[in-house]
């Protein structure tokens, strides 16, 4: 991966024998997509698995052989996740670890010849029920008009009706994602009628390098109005009570 060609990071690639001889002569086999951002790469006997950022949530894409003309298959996850450890170049699947607020982690695995996915890991939650909760991403806009993707959790029967109290968690620095993760706390809020939000503001790296750019050195501002501005946001939407909100967070 380099972002010698691309911002957002391009994959280039070459012929074993050429790399072999010392003088490789470097092909680019997947361009640079401006709403992608390049993440990881995992190279298999048979396949290329690609990780990418885009619309501020993890995606996987599969590529058959050294044919990146269109992806085989494609994995948009829904939160948190990414690629698993994948060490074994002659596995016929791509473990795929997936979490969000809401439900414990799970690892799936991915056959390569279109065979279902099978769990092989479930983070243990004892009486844990994740259909009594919502997990949902919305988009809030900045004062600068972009706008912010932030994921909301909340019980089954909470009003979002502007009476509600609020918990935002944030952190925006190195390019870092703070993907949605399951904390067991958070259910503990959320049965209490609490609505947790997680704001993926700038400094941070959902949206791919651009995002990070506007959030460090002399745009780090950006990093505290876009969580003030997503606070405002949800009390302006009528979505929780604007004089109960609490936030958290890094920078």
């Amino acid at each position: 991966m380099t972002n010698e060609r691309h911002p957002e990071f391009s994959l280039v690639g070459c012929a074993v024998k050429d790399w072999e001889s010392g003088e490789p002569t470097w092909r680019e086999l997947l361009p640079g997509r401006a709403d992608h951002r390049l993440d990881t790469v995992d190279a298999f006997d048979s396949h290329v698995v690609v990780g990418t950022r885009h619309e501020a949530r993890p995606r996987i894409e599969v590529f058959a052989g050294d044919d990146f003309s269109s992806a085989a298959m494609v994995l948009r996850l829904a939160a948190g996740a990414g690629a698993g450890p994948n060490l074994d170049p002659e596995a016929r699947g791509v473990i795929v670890g997936r979490s969000s607020l809401i439900e414990p982690t799970v690892w799936e695995l991915h056959p390569f010849d279109g065979e279902p996915a099978r769990v092989v890991h479930r983070t243990q939650a004892p009486g844990h029920d994740a259909t009594a909760y919502h997990c949902e991403l919305r988009w809030v806009a900045a004062r600068d008009g972009l706008q912010i993707p932030v994921t909301l959790a909340y019980a089954d029967g909470t009003r979002l009706d502007g009476s509600t109290p609020a918990v935002l968690w944030a952190y925006g620095a190195y390019e870092s994602c703070d993907w949605p993760a399951w904390d067991p706390v958070i259910p503990e809020w959320l049965d209490r009628g609490v609505v947790y939000a997680q704001p993926h503001i700038r400094g941070g790296g959902e949206g791919g390098r651009r995002w990070w750019e506007e959030g460090h050195l002399a745009a780090k501002k950006h990093t505290f109005t876009d969580l003030v501005d997503v606070a405002e946001g949800l009390a302006a939407a009528g979505l929780v009570d604007r004089d109960r909100i609490a936030t958290r967070g890094c920078r």
